[in-house]
């Protein structure tokens, strides 16, 4: 597991632009490059529901699919899947490290 990738994305997820800009640029510049086989069955489970989930529009006109679908979605929605991603990235964080949790 990279935990590079994940603490990257989250970093986006926070940083400056729409949250659909953050979403996007979290998902296909860090989250794309996670290796699901590494992941624990929950995380992995809840992973490859948000990457079927955020290509379900086909790549248009100079999109890629990402952009496509997370560009037709409304700022709830948006935020709903960067929690996703936030609570995937506690639950690995727990898992790795226990003894740190509820410091």
């Amino acid at each position: 597991m990279s935990w590079e990738n994940w603490s990257k994305a989250i970093h986006t997820l926070v940083g400056m632009g729409t949250i659909q800009e953050r979403l996007i640029s979290a998902y296909v510049h860090n989250l794309i490059h996670v290796q699901t086989e590494n992941l624990q069955e929950k995380v992995r489970k809840g992973f490859d529901e948000l990457s079927k989930d955020l290509t379900e529009i086909g790549p248009d006109s100079g999109e890629g699919s990402v952009e496509a679908t997370v560009n037709e979605m409304y700022d709830e929605e948006a935020y709903e899947y960067s929690y996703k991603i936030l609570d995937m990235y506690c639950d690995l964080y727990e898992k790795t490290f226990p003894h740190h949790v509820g410091d």
